[in-house]
């Protein structure tokens, strides 16, 4: 998937969460206004892990609360990861 790391994010939930594009805003709480339940949270988190090849702990996503909250969790995590030589920023392969 290509596109900024919001319009990534957004059609994750989009997908996870069957909820139309337009309505997801950097404001929305992922689970009180998006109405996310710990199993589709826990999809949302697999597929962000998946979409930016990051290796997180449930505990570093304990503060994420807003879909902004989330893009800033993932911006952070890219650009550690990167620094480290652990992961890269790049798009899986298609499937």
């Amino acid at each position: 998937m290509t596109g900024t790391v919001e319009d990534r994010i957004k059609i994750i939930l989009t997908n996870t969460l069957a909820i139309p594009y337009k309505e997801i805003k950097p404001d929305s709480r992922i689970t009180e206004d998006l109405g996310s339940d710990s199993l589709e949270t826990m999809e949302i988190i697999l597929a962000v892990e998946d979409e930016f090849n990051l290796n997180t702990i449930d505990d570093d996503v304990k503060g994420v609360k807003t879909v902004e909250d989330l893009i800033t969790f993932v911006k952070k995590e890219v650009s550690h990861e990167t620094k480290s030589g652990k992961a890269h920023f790049s798009a899986p392969e298609e499937r």
